[in-house]
């Protein structure tokens, strides 16, 4: 009977870091509280009845303070409505308002003027000569659009002044140009790769060609606004220029048109993907 007491009273140590289940001051109240009821045995040792009791008293001042001192449950917080990669996305995207102007299947929503050959080839916009520098023409939008933005991607042909470009607000019945020119072509010809131009160069864009990219795909943007034109390319802005005194037929509505022909006797292309346009209010 003793020794069942002291085992109960006095477990084996514990491993280093380790608290057993006995030595938890609930279990150890409870197995005194067993050894008490065991009156016969614990008369023949008052003194151990004593301690008894004043371990009974101190486990339960213990468990007390134990239940006192925690802390109380705390809920979790409540989740962000949004984080802070969802929010850029939502301030940079408001995609809905981008409309292609290419499926990349056909020209469904351009038309051809010109003697030029456009064509589909792989995903991709194709303009030339085909053969003959003799040729030139337009592919433009059957919409059209006042104030936009306008990106697009292009290659060009590698040759003297062979060059292309794209025109803002054109008048849709018109063979030539009729506002504003986005240039695309050689610096090293004074072919300045977007560079702005009416009937003379307004800003001269990549004008020493070291932003436009020989024989590669090429990024430009073109943000137009009444008279005030900002040209980015390769994400570099070139031009932000401002027309004083823009005629009337500069800025008000006309279809976009991308432009070829040839030059110094050279039947070249150039090449365009991923167009899309957002009106602008």
């Amino acid at each position: 009977m003793h020794s069942g007491l002291q085992s109960n009273l006095y477990p084996a140590a514990p491993l280093a870091g380790e608290l057993p289940h006995v030595l938890q001051p609930a279990h150890l109240r409870d197995c005194i509280l067993r050894g008490v009821r065991r009156v016969p045995t614990l008369i023949m040792c008052p003194a151990r009845l004593l301690f008894s009791f004043a371990i009974i008293a101190w486990l339960s001042l213990s468990t007390r303070g134990e239940a006192a001192d925690s802390p109380a449950p705390v809920s979790a917080p409540a989740a962000p409505a949004a984080s802070a990669a969802e929010a850029l996305k939502a301030a940079e995207a408001p995609t809905s308002d981008w409309l292609p102007l290419f499926n990349g299947r056909d020209l469904e929503g351009w038309t051809q003027q010109g003697s030029a050959r456009w064509r589909v080839e792989d995903g991709v916009i194709v303009g030339g000569q085909e053969g003959d520098p003799g040729r030139s023409g337009l592919l433009s939008t059957v919409e059209q659009f006042q104030d936009f933005e306008l990106e697009l991607e292009f290659m060009i042909d590698e040759h003297g002044k062979y060059n292309s470009g794209v025109y803002l607000r054109n008048d849709p019945k018109e063979r030539g140009r009729t506002g504003y020119q986005v240039n695309i072509g050689r610096g090293a010809a004074e072919e300045y790769c977007a560079g702005l131009y009416t009937d003379r160069w307004l800003a001269k864009g990549d004008e020493h060609d070291t932003i436009r990219r020989k024989l590669a795909w090429n990024q430009l943007r073109i943000l137009a606004r009444g008279g005030h034109i900002e040209l980015t390319l390769n994400g570099a802005k070139v031009v932000d220029y401002t027309d004083p005194a823009p005629p009337d037929r500069y800025t008000r509505p006309g279809v976009v048109a991308l432009q070829t022909y040839g030059a110094e006797d050279h039947s070249g292309w150039v090449k365009f993907r991923n167009l899309r346009v957002r009106p602008l209010k």
